[in-house]
């Protein structure tokens, strides 16, 4: 099973749309999917189980609400919640969420894991690699902060994808993340390979996007993904659904050609 994590020290720059996509798209292949979701804010299980609801009970998309709470979304199974894989001995169970695919979830419980000592990641690898016979690939989402629940993330992982815009602040998040990729190189994890640093909400009109595009390149050379995402209205709503479902126009067709290039490169260099 290759384990791969969506990571970036800021917020906003679309984790969770790129593993959410991943996901969508592991699925269509055929892979034996494994979501992991250890953002306690919840974003991808809530999503992830709103798809699963909309095709069980055949309803609309609920772009209209204002709240996950207000669409019914289940519950993460108490046996799949993301914090019991750093108990020893702890009964996680995956909860089903398509055919071959299961999801790990967020719930309350997952942030007292941030108290927890770095040690129990080692807990929560050992859990992941019992698993692997059972899925050909585990997708895991992290939460915009730096802390225990990241560095677990790629203590855990064997690949790493960083997405990012192209404004300040997300360029200081993303060094920062390198400098945390380091650290657990040294000291945990030798064999974190990094995917690719993922250009997203790309605005080519803009001349500071140019700018930092080039500049980001520079700094990180072929680490960057040769395909990007560009900032497109398609991709705001994709909470519901992936980018390539429902197109509308030429926005959402490019969009969802866009994403679909990015899924496809990210699974040709880890291998699938």
């Amino acid at each position: 099973m290759k384990r791969i994590a969506i990571c970036n020290g800021k917020g906003g720059v679309g984790k969770t749309t790129a593993a959410r996509h991943l996901i969508y798209s592991a699925i269509e292949r055929g892979l034996r999917t494994l979501a992991v979701d250890l953002d306690p804010q919840a974003s991808l299980s809530k999503s992830l189980l709103f798809q699963q609801l909309t095709v069980e009970q055949q309803i609309h998309t609920g772009s209209t609400a204002l709240s996950w709470s207000q669409l019914d979304v289940p519950d993460v199974d108490r046996q799949a919640s993301a914090h019991l894989l750093y108990q020893k001995s702890a009964p996680l169970t995956p909860m089903a969420i398509a055919p071959h695919a299961a999801l790990i979830g967020a719930t309350p419980e997952l942030s007292d894991v941030l108290t927890w000592p770095i040690e129990t990641a080692f807990t929560a690898r050992s859990a992941l690699q019992n698993m692997n016979g059972k899925y050909d690939i585990c997708i895991i989402d992290t939460p915009p902060t730096m802390s225990n629940l990241v560095l677990g993330a790629l203590i855990c992982s064997q690949y790493i994808v960083m997405p990012t815009d192209l404004n300040i602040d997300s360029m200081s998040g993303l060094l920062d993340t390198s400098l945390k990729i380091d650290l657990v190189r040294r000291e945990w994890n030798q064999h974190l390979e990094l995917v690719g640093v993922l250009l997203n909400k790309v605005n080519p009109r803009r001349a500071d996007d140019l700018s930092m595009r080039t500049t980001v390149r520079n700094a990180f050379g072929d680490a960057v993904l040769q395909t990007e995402l560009q900032d497109r209205a398609g991709v705001r709503h994709t909470s519901f659904r992936p980018v390539w479902k429902h197109q509308r126009g030429e926005s959402d067709r490019r969009a969802a050609a866009e994403m679909r290039a990015v899924c496809a490169s990210i699974f040709e260099k880890i291998g699938l």
